[in-house]
């Protein structure tokens, strides 16, 4: 039997599943699929908790479909509810000889022996369960339960996130978990005394699960246990004088639990076991979430509330270290954001590339050429949505978004071009790749439209160090498109109160992927070929990709310098600083790539963009 591959490329490939734009059923139904394929699995299914309290089935392969959303589990009744009611994995050879084995003769599972199931859990509540059976008897190691419970992990929060919620119509919102999960807090935070700052911190959510540098996660981590227990012995100490009776106790028990060796040593294992350290606090403190089905409700009530607090300040920690991304200086940024008193986060109208007319008929030969580029991109718009050309749609869809940033009335700087030629640039290299395959009339059309934009760059002051900056790239890694995607539906999701619409926009067209026939080699052609061809670019030698990625990677860059006015802005503007919590994780990743891509290299002289 082919050994399960590992909990990396599993998780790696959920994230691809999780970005893609289909409904939340469909996104589901690959998800199990892919676990089921992963785990080398012939069943994978998912139950949901309800607000009634049942276990519904939400999606399965391997099973029968028809009961999806149809069968449901009482908590305790079977395997099933025996995993939601005890929170702990359960791993048999052969589940029908277990005692709470239970027949659900609608799903069609008599025909399976295996039999892996684990918790979904967040905040230490079950969310959910996860399963996944084969016919034939096995054991399933423990490196497959461990995988399955990462896997889990990811689950957890897109239930938390609320997607779920219209396939059931009865399941627990978002925002009823969250009051819950505050409600728990806020009770210790006044018996402990917690700043108002660390209950709102409690409410992190960790957005990155695999660690890109194990040794650097340890570091934060000892880091963030190192400041953790200093914040604890600090709150004791003031209290020395007058905590008194439960509070002194539960202060003595909550510094206790912060220095449990066992409990900091698990933390590194994970770690080390490539889970990022937030990713590693939540995990641990969902197994500990165990301790309040000990006996004695009072002492058990107490410490699974201090592990909760204990595992909140230590991600509080965390996020402090996050918040200290410094911009990278040097960047040549695509695009300068502003914000004044009373308004989202919108483009400056000052552009980076400002325009330069030596003559007067040079400002209206320019306007003439944007409005040309407006009529030539909505031509081919118009012809390359026809159904014949429904092949060439990666086409049509790199023109739209040249348009959707086109200077021309939408608020991206007035002058700038340079996310429209980022745009242009991905599509010539399409064309140069795709040639011999176009018809002629399409060829023509984008040969006349790449020409007129090439004669915008001229007008465009200093743009040569923008292109210089790209080419002078020290590593040829890709930017992480998970990152930029995870970033750009952050700025969505706080737009119009954070960001502005064109915000929104810049970053969703500098979020997509570059399409594979970008990345292709260029069709040569002979000389005396009469097929219409992508005009000559000064810029070739650039590749189009790092030019996407590099520009990208300066948006967040710019917004990480705004970001600098932190205390300005928390005060000042609703709801940013959630945004920037949010935003965070993808921001650190970014800048960590813009930083080794703008290290060092070898100089040589700008390209040249002539006339």
């Amino acid at each position: 039997m082919r050994a399960p591959a590992g909990p990396r490329g599993l998780l790696r490939r959920l994230r691809e599943v999780m970005a893609e734009p289909v409904t939340a059923q469909a996104r589901l139904d690959r998800i199990v699929v892919l676990i089921a394929s992963n785990m080398v699995a012939e069943v994978c299914s998912l139950y949901v908790a309800r607000a009634d309290g049942l276990l519904e089935l939400f999606a399965t392969e391997g099973l029968n479909r028809e009961a999806v959303h149809l069968t449901t589990i009482r908590a305790g009744e079977g395997l099933i509810g025996l995993i939601a009611d005890t929170a702990d994995p359960l791993s048999l050879s052969d589940a029908q000889m277990h005692p709470a084995y239970s027949h659900e003769p609608e799903i069609g599972e008599e025909s399976y022996q295996s039999f892996l199931g684990v918790p979904v859990l967040r905040g230490g509540a079950t969310l959910g369960v996860l399963v996944i059976q084969n016919r034939a008897r096995r054991i399933y190691s423990d490196e497959e339960i461990e995988a399955l419970q990462t896997t889990a992990m990811l689950l957890a929060e897109m239930i938390a996130s609320g997607e779920l919620e219209g396939l059931a119509g009865k399941l627990p919102s978002a925002k009823a978990l969250r009051k819950a999960v505050a409600q728990i807090e806020q009770l210790v935070a006044e018996k402990l005394g917690l700043s108002k700052s660390a209950l709102h911190k409690s409410r992190i959510v960790v957005s990155k699960i695999v660690a890109d540098d194990v040794n650097a996660d340890l570091a934060r981590l000892e880091t963030a246990i190192e400041a953790m227990h200093a914040s604890i012995d600090e709150l004791v100490d003031r209290s020395d004088n007058g905590a008194k009776g439960e509070l002194r106790d539960a202060l003595d028990a909550f510094r206790t639990i912060a220095h449990d060796r066992d409990w900091l040593q698990r933390l590194r294992e994970v770690v080390t076991g490539g889970l990022t350290a937030e990713a590693a606090v939540e995990r641990v403190q969902n197994a500990r979430a165990k301790l309040q089905r000990q006996t004695g409700p009072n002492r058990r009530d107490q410490r699974f509330d201090l592990n909760k607090v204990a595992s909140r300040l230590l991600l509080y920690q965390l996020t402090e270290q996050s918040h200290l991304l410094e911009p990278v200086e040097g960047v040549v940024e695509g695009i300068n954001f502003q914000w004044l008193p009373g308004h989202p986060i919108t483009i400056s109208p000052d552009s980076p590339f400002p325009p330069k007319f030596p003559t007067p008929p040079s400002q209206n030969d320019y306007y003439s050429r944007l409005a040309e580029a407006k009529r030539l991109g909505e031509s081919l718009i118009d012809i390359l949505s026809r159904r014949q050309f429904a092949d060439f749609c990666d086409f049509r869809d790199c023109v739209d978004s040249y348009l959707r940033v086109l200077p021309v009335g939408h608020g991206l700087g007035e002058h700038n071009i340079v996310p429209a030629d980022n745009q242009a640039r991905i599509l010539r290299a399409m064309f140069a790749a795709q040639v011999n395959l176009l018809p002629i009339g399409i060829s023509a059309q984008l040969q006349v439209f790449l020409e007129n934009h090439q004669s915008l760059r001229p007008f465009s002051d200093g743009i040569e160090r923008f292109y210089e900056a790209v080419r002078k790239g020290k590593i040829a890694r890709p930017l992480s498109l998970d990152a930029m995607q995870g970033f750009a539906r952050g700025v969505a999701a706080n737009s119009p109160m954070v960001f502005a619409p064109s915000v929104r926009d810049v970053f969703r067209e500098s979020a997509m992927p570059v399409p594979s026939a970008a990345e292709q080699p260029a069709v040569a052609l002979s000389p005396a070929s009469s097929i219409p061809k992508p005009p000559s670019d000064p810029l070739e030698s650039v590749s189009a990709r790092a030019q996407h990625d590099y520009f990208g990677a300066s948006l967040v860059n710019s917004l990480v310098r705004l970001a600098g006015k932190g205390k300005t802005l928390s005060e000042n503007l609703k709801g940013w600083k959630e945004a920037w919590d949010q935003l965070n994780p993808y921001a650190a990743q970014i800048i960590d790539w813009l930083r080794l891509y703008h290290g060092s290299s070898e100089s040589g002289p700008p390209p040249t963009i002539g006339a």
